[in-house]
């Protein structure tokens, strides 16, 4: 997986313990100091709790409902992660009582792909809440799913909508953007992973595509890609590029070895 993208290695936020990193996506620019005046900073921030000896950033995340019922989630900022938020299966259980978050869809399978490859099969929950609430940036129609993690977590998509800084010196939190955002509330249909170096369909949340497509099946083609001729880190770029793709033709193998191609249409 790492040479995919031509990584040597990782820093550890450990070594960042002392200091301050602010990351801005729109420069490519990675911003390391000990002085957090130097970076002429607009907003004010969030407290930062440090857990274990790799000093892992949470921060807290705020839910109001339709009900206005609210909730706080203590999540992880995961800088390897490139979705929005993702609410562990145990967090969820506990704010699942209040009525918050709308249940759109559940499915078995496999949500994503990690450093060591993908994990077991589990029920998963794909939800919407009304209002999430970051360092006072608001942000309407929030589409989440659930994880098996012990802990939930946010990522790296935040940074399409503003700069972040992370100051561990002083335990800090900054997000620097609009002070409201709307997002395109688009409901995924399905969700693909990497397993035994095949692009496979690992969730689907669609209620009529479930009765062409299940997990497991082997993604072959997409439109003129013929992906089961592809390596690993050629699916892997691939799957980044279709990711928001929204009409295109889909062919897969089943585990009865029965090819199908299909319309997905979003």
């Amino acid at each position: 997986l790492l040479s995919c993208f031509k990584i040597d290695g990782f820093i550890g936020s450990n070594l960042l313990k002392n200091s301050i990193l602010k990351i801005n996506k729109s420069q490519q620019e990675i911003i390391i100091t000990d002085q957090i005046k130097a970076l002429n900073l607009k907003v004010k921030p969030s407290k930062v709790k440090l857990f274990g000896s790799q000093k892992a950033p949470y921060i807290e995340i705020d839910f109001i409902g339709k009900n206005k019922e609210k909730a706080t989630d203590v999540v992880l900022f995961d800088t390897g992660m490139d979705g929005l938020y993702e609410i562990s299966n145990r967090a969820f259980q506990v704010f699942e009582k209040y009525n918050i978050f709308d249940v759109l869809s559940k499915s078995e399978g496999i949500s994503s792909l990690g450093l060591f490859g993908a994990g077991d099969p589990t029920l998963q929950t794909l939800l919407q809440v009304e209002t999430a609430i970051l360092n006072n940036v608001t942000i309407k129609k929030l589409i989440l799913n659930t994880t098996d993690d012990n802990n939930s977590r946010i990522g790296l998509e935040f940074l399409d909508y503003g700069d972040i800084t992370l100051d561990f010196k002083n335990k800090n939190f900054y997000f620097e953007s609009n002070s409201s955002i709307t997002l395109e509330n688009k409901v995924p249909k399905y969700a693909t992973t990497v397993v035994d170096d095949k692009y496979v369909v690992g969730l689907v949340w669609d209620k009529e595509l479930a009765k062409e497509i299940s997990f497991g099946d082997e993604i072959i083609r997409i439109e003129s890609f013929n992906v089961s001729q592809m390596s690993f880190c050629e699916i892997l770029k691939l799957k980044k590029e279709w990711k928001n793709k929204s009409n295109y033709s889909l062919t897969i193998k089943n585990k009865e070895n029965k090819i199908t191609t299909i319309a997905i249409e979003n």
